[in-house]
């Protein structure tokens, strides 16, 4: 039977984001250690690949918002069956098909205004069949269409014509329309270089952090690139030496950080230890 998105993640439907990325990353980095050891005995790895491109899909799945909702309504939707008319079927879809800010922002104009605007997200009812109109028999007279018509000609000739009123002329007018108020001036820019980075900062975690920024990349992007793991990441940007691993270690991770940000001009990885090493002796 194939799981779902919660169930690759070993976690609860009822789970925040943060929680989600926490599985996330303790699913990968057992997956990876797996995937290297297989690797290494020449083994066939195609399971463990498809595990990894899984586990990367619930995650992304379930972090937007929008994209858990649609499948949080697919889940209820399997579990109860096809519906068998279209106002049960809108009960089950209408989560995922109407954006919930949509329906708040409905809400609020309706509890502050006196338009009938009615509720657009409601299914509309199904149009009512008529029966076919009896035809007379052949006992009652059938009137003349053409004497009908006229006896309505001649009694609309004899009522009173009403004069013809003119519309009188609106004024036109010109609304003033006020100037729209200066923006504010843009904030100064970053340094934009890695010398400039490197003479603000130093060769600490903040240096780090503004390369990747100024890189535009995300620390679940570097993760996923490096294979280091995001608690160690956080860990390296915010000068959490007691949380990081002995020296060895966190060398290579910041050798293998410096590759990625492309960080050529400066030695980050001698600076970076240096610190480590004055911090935990």
């Amino acid at each position: 039977m194939a799981q779902g998105f919660y169930e690759i993640l070993g976690i609860d439907h009822r789970s925040s984001t943060d929680a989600i990325h926490s599985a996330y990353h303790d699913q990968l980095a057992e997956l990876v250690r797996r995937l290297r050891a297989a690797r290494r005995q020449g083994a066939d790895v195609t399971i463990l690949e498809g595990q990894e491109r899984s586990l990367k899909e619930a995650m992304q799945v379930l972090s937007d918002p929008v994209r858990r909702q649609r499948y949080d309504a697919y889940r209820r939707a399997s579990r109860q069956g096809i519906p068998t008319s279209a106002e049960t079927m809108w009960d089950v879809a209408k989560d995922a098909l109407v954006d919930p800010l949509a329906i708040s922002a409905l809400e609020i104009l309706q509890k502050t205004t006196d338009l009938n605007i009615g509720n657009p997200f409601k299914v509309a009812p199904q149009p009512r069949k008529w029966s076919a109109r009896p035809q007379p028999t052949a006992a009652s007279p059938q009137p003349d269409p053409a004497t009908e018509v006229t006896d309505q000609v001649e009694k609309t000739a004899e009522l009173p014509q009403a004069p013809v009123m003119s519309e009188p002329a609106v004024p036109s007018f010109t609304p003033e329309v006020e100037a729209a108020p200066e923006p504010p001036p843009p904030p100064p820019p970053p340094p934009d270089d890695v010398v400039g980075i490197a003479g603000q900062y130093g060769m600490d975690g903040r240096f780090l952090r503004a390369v990747r920024e100024l890189r535009k990349r995300t620390l679940d992007e570097l993760a996923d690139e490096t294979r280091i793991s995001l608690r160690y990441l956080h860990a390296l940007e915010s000068n959490d030496f007691d949380s990081l691993p002995a020296a060895t270690f966190v060398r290579g991770y910041v050798k293998e950080l410096a590759r990625a940000l492309d960080i050529q001009d400066v030695d980050v990885v001698e600076g970076y230890l240096a610190l480590y090493k004055q911090q935990r002796g």
